[in-house]
């Protein structure tokens, strides 16, 4: 958008004379553009500029945007994770994740500035819903044209808890060599996608219904449909009724999120999906479960199948669970090795783990390993712009908050270090902090 402060000089020509005065522009930009078609479709591409209160598509990482910003070496976020320097050039869409974060903007000194609400990603076409309650077509259209074959399959959901009508490909008319789509009515829905072999190339999404199934009763099929549809779990509308979906049923939540089985349908995951582990962190990043019984199945539920091969003892199993979870989320690896912080070979097992999260032999002592950590510390500092004293504050501020519940002091510092939490090694020295304090205690 325009802010303002816009100047003009004028050039003059005469006859017997030319002057030129260089122009003073102070057009001060705050923005983002993308290209609304593919550029191989039309003469050129058409480039749209986005209200920083909507969401930007995706769209299964076709096309790309452009950032507009007066601040000095400014950093693009995509919730907490670290996408580049923002330069002149364009960013591909590719490279953000989808799942409903907001597109944020931070710069060393000042306050951060979100671009968009949130980046979704809807995937290759664009749905025109029905209106009257179901009761006129749907329409497609395509961001290129779409032959429709024999591996197609159109879905749509009336509530997330039944079974999907598949509409006939018979019934489907497509114009424009495919580029538009054309769906007979299917009633009230809750949800409609178009898979090709199984895997999700579009969808569609109604929020209140998709909330009030969160809220109406959760189950590992719903947190699997949800993650195939690529509903952004994380914008304004989904973050709070996943999040206490999750704590209700965070075992469910698990298995639907991570484990292809509990997909129906004859649907499939596509391959190498990105930022599952994002929606993970989010979700789990200050959460506290101080049953062991419950966070022993929470911590399986994460180890899922690496767990079965091989014979491990309990106290192997233990410590392995403690690396896997601090890889996913420091508060889990925090959270199972609190529920069984007794005794000297659960302190052992604590303290090999934190030594390979610091890179350190199985035989470091605590001392040496508090030693490794300060250093740690400071490299941790540098890669999100704080001092080491201030990190170290905050990761203490952490652990109380894991410990006491919320305060201000950490409210100040959470979002630096869900920052730091979207890097491995941040995730490592936090873990590594949160447990040797553990050690200490116990």
């Amino acid at each position: 958008m325009v802010m303002g402060e816009e100047r003009l000089r004028t050039h003059v020509t005469g006859t017997e004379y030319r002057r030129t005065v260089a122009p003073i522009v102070a057009v001060k930009l705050r923005g983002i553009a993308h290209i609304e078609t593919d550029s191989t479709l039309g003469p050129e591409p058409q480039w749209k500029i986005l209200n920083r209160n909507h969401a930007l598509d995706r769209a299964d990482g076709g096309g790309k945007a452009r950032v507009f910003l007066d601040a000095a070496s400014p950093q693009l976020y995509e919730g907490a994770r670290l996408i580049g320097k923002i330069s002149s050039r364009a960013l591909p869409l590719r490279d953000l994740r989808g799942w409903g974060s907001p597109l944020i903007v931070y710069s060393p000194g000042q306050p951060a500035f979100h671009l968009v609400a949130s980046v979704e990603d809807r995937g290759r076409g664009r749905f025109l819903p029905p209106l009257f309650r179901g009761q006129t077509d749907i329409w497609i259209r395509w961001r290129a044209p779409m032959a429709l074959g024999k591996d197609h399959a159109l879905l749509v959901w009336n509530d997330m808890a039944q079974h999907p009508q598949r509409i006939g490909l018979n019934r489907i008319a497509t114009h424009q060599d495919g580029l538009i789509w054309k769906v007979p009515a299917a009633g009230p829905m809750t949800a409609m996608a178009v898979a090709y072999k199984g895997a999700r190339i579009a969808s569609y999404w109604v929020t209140d219904r998709i909330v009030n199934a969160l809220k109406r009763g959760s189950s590992s099929g719903l947190f699997a449909l949800l993650r195939w549809l690529k509903v952004p779990v994380l914008n304004a509308s989904f973050r709070e009724p996943m999040k206490q979906a999750v704590i209700r049923l965070p075992v469910e939540f698990v298995n639907g999120w991570l484990n292809d089985s509990e997909l129906q349908y004859s649907l499939s995951h596509r391959q190498a999906e990105q930022g599952l582990d994002a929606v993970i962190r989010e979700v789990f990043w200050n959460y506290v479960e101080r049953n062991e019984t419950n966070m022993e199945k929470l911590a399986k539920a994460f180890r899922g199948s690496h767990m079965a091969a091989g014979h491990r003892d309990e106290w192997e199993a233990f410590r392995s669970s403690i690396e896997l979870l601090s890889e996913m989320c420091p508060s889990l690896a925090y959270g199972l090795a609190k529920t069984k912080a007794r005794g000297e070979k659960s302190r052992k097992c604590i303290r090999i783990a934190v030594a390979a999260m610091v890179r350190q032999p199985e035989n470091t002592d605590v001392p040496q390993l508090r030693n490794q950590l300060a250093a740690s510390c400071r490299e941790c500092a540098s890669i999100i712009g704080l001092s080491p004293p201030a990190l170290e504050a905050g990761a203490l501020a952490f652990q109380r908050r894991l410990n006491n519940g919320p305060s201000s002091d950490y409210s100040y510092v959470e979002w630096n270090l869900r920052r730091l939490g979207e890097t491995s090694r941040g995730r490592e020295f936090l873990a590594a902090s949160l447990l040797l304090s553990l050690l200490d205690r116990s």
